[in-house]
């Protein structure tokens, strides 16, 4: 049985992209490839010879990102010898060792042996580098971790190498190189079709999920797979496995946006999927912006959860200018717009003058028979609590008016809609502002 072949679209690939790294990589590669095909001749060893080429292969790409500890192998060593060799002088002249010699020797081994521990993990940084530097983004942590599985093959190959490797362990450690090549260096027009082929399928499975994760070896991947998918069933899973990161990660804002478009589809599992995603980190603020977005484009029963995440966080002044957009963009007369009115028009909005001013405005416009009564108690509760100094009184006398005017169109008595003490505070505080403080006022909103 033949070994699964690296796609020579990749090989080339890193032959251009990381020259002469590139070049010697490819190299060790192929021969690995060719020692695992069918024609291949028993030859002692060769399991170990297999590991041996996956392992430099490995090390040597990330030698293209330019970076890592220049010299200090040698200075190191050196200092660890020139220390011993101290070492063994003194003890010829003395039978034992003085402690000073020793606690120095001492010293320049642990000093060794710390940059043995350190060194390990010097191809992972390397290619977190090499990544950076070629895709502007770090490599992909949540859901897979190419990067750490990149570094936990270099130390298997490693041992192989340098111990006893069958065949057929080879061939494993093979497939696990071909695989992540692919998932780290796959070039755009390899990797692409191959997402979109999985984004279109309209019932996937966990099997392929796997697959897509195994093709993206940065966010940029996932992000542009999700701006594909034709079916909400992939959120699931994707919040199933938690391979969007942490809550109100760039993920999950990607991953809000396929949501919207899918809900011209797909309305009710769309609804379902955001009110689950938002109660898994309703803690989270960011989390909660994302989902406050993507409720207010999808509407209608999402409108819900906007109402539940304004409740939540009603000192966010993105999700207040957010929460006052939906409410001014949904039908006046709306339950909703009473209900959010409710929140937004308290004490933590009266600074943000835009806003109480505009949702008061609408919610005025949609008095009826059936709401005026509630609505307009609402405001008269919620302009009484406005301390007497307090620069948004300004707004008084035009709500009076707007409401006062709806009340007469549904039959109540103006002069019963507000009570005397605050419309006096309102003209007493309209009055004695300055022309200035008002101009103000007007350019702030």
């Amino acid at each position: 049985m033949g070994a699964t072949r690296l796609e020579p679209g990749l090989l080339s690939h890193l032959r251009v992209q990381f020259g002469a790294h590139g070049v010697r990589a490819v190299d060790y590669l192929e021969t690995a490839e060719r020692s695992l095909g069918p024609e291949t001749f028993e030859v002692p060893r060769l399991g170990e010879v297999v590991a041996y080429c996956i392992r430099e292969a490995l090390k040597e790409i990330p030698k293209a990102s330019g970076t890592g500890p220049e010299g200090s192998w040698r200075r190191l060593s050196h200092r660890s010898v020139s220390t011993f060799e101290n070492y063994e002088a003194s003890a010829q002249l003395s039978d034992e060792a003085t402690p000073p010699d020793l606690i120095q020797h001492r010293a320049a081994i642990e000093e060794l042996r710390k940059f043995h521990d350190e060194g390990e993990g010097v191809h992972q940084a390397r290619l977190i580098s090499l990544m950076i530097r070629r895709a502007g983004v770090e490599p992909l942590t949540t859901g897979t971790a190419p990067v750490a599985d990149y570094q936990r093959l270099i130390a298997d190959a490693d041992r192989a190498a340098h111990g006893t490797c069958s065949v057929e362990a080879s061939r494993r450690l093979w497939e696990r190189c071909v695989a992540l090549l692919a998932q780290l260096f796959l070039p755009h027009e390899l990797r692409h079709p191959q997402l979109v082929r999985l984004a279109v399928i309209g019932a996937p499975s966990q099997g392929d999920l796997r697959k897509v994760l195994s093709l993206s070896g940065t966010p940029v991947h996932v992000k542009r797979f999700l701006r594909e998918i034709s079916s909400p069933r992939w959120l699931d899973l994707f919040r199933d496995e938690e391979a969007l990161g942490d809550p109100g990660s760039n993920l999950w804002w990607e991953a809000c946006s396929a949501a919207i478009r899918l809900a011209e589809t797909h309305r009710a599992d769309v609804v379902a999927w955001m009110i689950a995603s938002y109660d898994e980190h309703s803690e989270s603020v960011e989390h909660a912006r994302c989902f406050e977005r993507a409720a207010h484009r999808v509407g209608g029963e999402a409108l819900d959860l906007l109402l539940r995440i304004v409740r939540r966080f009603p000192q966010d002044n993105h999700i207040v200018h957010a929460g006052t957009s939906a409410a001014g963009e949904t039908e006046a007369s709306h339950p909703l717009v009473q209900q959010l009115a409710d929140v937004l028009l308290n004490e933590p909005t009266w600074d943000l003058v835009i806003i109480a001013d505009g949702l008061a405005a609408h919610l005025a416009d949609g008095v009826d028979v059936l709401n005026a009564v509630e609505r307009i108690g609402t405001v008269c509760h919620k302009l009484s609590r406005i301390p007497e100094d307090d620069f948004a009184l300004v707004l008084c006398p035009q709500t009076f008016a707007r409401f006062g005017h709806a009340a007469a169109l549904v039959g109540l008595p103006q002069r019963c809609c507000f009570s005397a003490r605050v419309l006096a505070r309102s003209r007493r505080w309209a009055a004695s502002s300055s022309g200035e403080r008002l101009l103000a006022l007007r350019q702030r909103r």
